[in-house]
């Protein structure tokens, strides 16, 4: 614990001075017949006396203090028979190959395999860490301005270079048809690195390829061709100098026919059937409709009244309101302006810093259902109710549908109505809600099965990710999507604490713990406090 914890022991003080007031004796006057056998007072021991009483007081408020002091683990410049210091590990992905001769007696925990350095050090503000110093890990403790002269930062040497694969872009994925699958590669070598990618999809090696990554970041593309429904890939590259940890990347797909679209429109919406590529959807407008055919609907355009919710629940849809007075779903607002915040449950393709830097004009305030995304003043962009997704805007004529975010965006939406909520690429140990229809099992990359939580309808959650590699969405029979787990990739980086980042952290080193050292000054006070008063 730090120093301020303690201040309250501070109220103590007063007790020695409270028992050294009560101890003071008021002298009596008396008569006396005669004089003759008083001797007389020597003014030395008056002096004495009184010397004697302040010497009690300030001994007694010495005591208290030093107590104080001792409780609140303050640092001393000095070693003063300090015990064994506490060993703090940092137990990165990237420290998870290094030597560490110093027995470990304290695991930094990490979330992502970047470790949480500012939260372990807030408990233990003394002992000794060992770390790679990787500057990841210690941003927070950076942004918060704290300073830890307790700890002795022992640094682990980094390899002289790295190479890691840390992320992964898909296009539109449509049976049929070629997927683009594109990795960003970083090369943390001085120079040019000639190394072999092998691209594996389903337990099989598809394409193998030698490449030249220069130093930094390099892009490399592979062009697919996957059945329909769900697939999983992994990418690996070479590189036994720097860390294993990011040679592999995995990844998962999930593979849509040709679509059937309906949208509702009482104009023909130029813009949505633009958006909307024949080769990946077979689309048909209507101006009215009274029951729904094909895959999925789009609503843009037409007043709540005309809405083909309830006539058939079973097909989901996007609707986009923007024509009608209130219901049930949203209330007309005056006209409002924000951007959007907030972060996409599934995006595998979606650039979403497009999306959030788009001022968007809305007069719609949506209700009920959960917000799957919402602009920055707090208004939901997104709802969802069951299988319908609603926004605030027109589908067709809108901010949204004037930017080159707008189709996979649009894609996106109907890729998550369509299944898919399950799939995706996590961080290791970040939670994953899963969107099913049937109570799925999920299987680790080690083959153990676990349960989800049900957390709402047809909705769970899975938080049991700490191992990298493929999770398996079963439905009991068969494989129904995957989930994808990687390390952070600023793990991968070899950027690290600079030195006067550690000055300004942990002091200049030297410090010990000066608990030992205010308990014996505590414990002699009272001694002499003893002795002084039995004189």
């Amino acid at each position: 614990m730090s120093f301020p914890n303690f201040l309250f022991l501070l109220f103590l003080l007063p007790i020695p001075i409270i028992i050294h007031l009560l101890a003071k004796r008021n002298l009596e006057e008396k008569d006396f017949p005669t004089l003759l056998f008083l001797l007389k007072s020597e003014p030395r021991l008056i002096r004495w006396v009184q010397l004697k009483r302040l010497l009690l007081l300030l001994l007694r408020v010495g005591m208290i203090v030093f107590l104080v002091l001792a409780a609140s683990n303050l640092l001393i410049p000095f070693s003063f028979f300090e015990p064994e210091r506490l060993v703090i590990v940092d137990h990165s992905l990237s420290m998870k190959d290094r030597v560490v001769s110093e027995k470990q007696t304290l695991a930094v925990p990490n979330r992502g395999g970047v470790p949480l350095i500012f939260k372990t050090v807030m408990k233990h503000p003394i002992g000794i860490l060992i770390s790679d110093a990787q500057r990841n890990g210690f941003l927070k403790l950076l942004k918060k301005q704290k300073k830890f002269p307790g700890i002795d930062l022992k640094r682990i040497s980094l390899p002289e270079g790295n190479l890691g694969i840390i992320k992964q872009i898909t296009g539109p994925l449509f049976a049929g048809r070629r997927i683009e699958v594109l990795f960003t590669l970083l090369n943390e070598y001085e120079g040019n690195k000639r190394i072999p990618l092998t691209l594996e999809v389903d337990g099989k090696i598809l394409q193998k390829k030698i490449t030249t990554l220069k130093p930094g970041i390099n892009k490399a593309e592979f062009a697919l061709s996957l059945k329909e429904g769900p697939h999983w890939g992994s990418l690996e590259v070479e590189d036994r100098k720097g860390f294993d940890f990011d040679n592999i990347y995995y990844f998962s797909l999930f593979v849509l026919p040709r679509i059937n679209v309906t949208i509702l429109s009482q104009s023909r919406p130029e813009r949505l059937l633009a958006a909307l590529n024949p080769i990946y959807f077979k689309v048909k407008w209507v101006q009215k409709i009274k029951k729904i055919k094909g895959d999925i609907f789009l609503v843009s355009d037409i007043p709540e009244k005309e809405l083909p919710i309830g006539a058939n629940e079973t097909i989901p849809g996007i609707i986009g309101l923007s024509v009608g007075n209130d219901s049930p779903f949203a209330n007309k607002i005056p006209e409002r302006v924000s951007k959007i915040a907030g972060s996409f449950p599934s995006s595998e393709f979606l650039n979403f810093q497009s999306l959030i830097d788009i001022p968007i004009h809305y007069n719609w305030k949506l209700n009920n259902g959960e917000t799957l995304l919402h602009f920055k003043n707090g208004d939901a962009f997104i709802k969802r109710i069951g299988d319908h997704l609603f926004l605030p805007i027109s589908l067709e004529d809108s901010d949204l549908s004037l930017h080159p975010i707008y189709i996979p965006f649009l894609y996106e939406l109907i890729s998550l109505l369509l299944g898919r909520g399950y799939n995706g690429n996590i961080l290791m140990s970040e939670p994953v809600v899963i969107t099913s229809s049937f109570k799925p099992t999920v299987i680790s990359p080690i083959g153990k099965r676990y349960n989800p939580e049900l957390i709402g309808e047809n909705r769970y959650l899975f938080t049991k990710t700490e191992e990298v590699g493929i999770y398996e969405v079963s439905d009991g029979q068969r494989a129904r999507g995957f989930i994808s787990v990687n390390p952070d990739p600023s793990e991968s980086r070899l950027e690290i604490l600079k030195e006067e980042e550690e000055t300004f952290l942990f002091g200049k080193g030297g410090y010990s713990n000066g608990t030992s050292f205010f308990l014996v000054i505590a414990l002699l006070c009272f001694i002499l406090g003893v002795i002084l008063e039995k004189r």
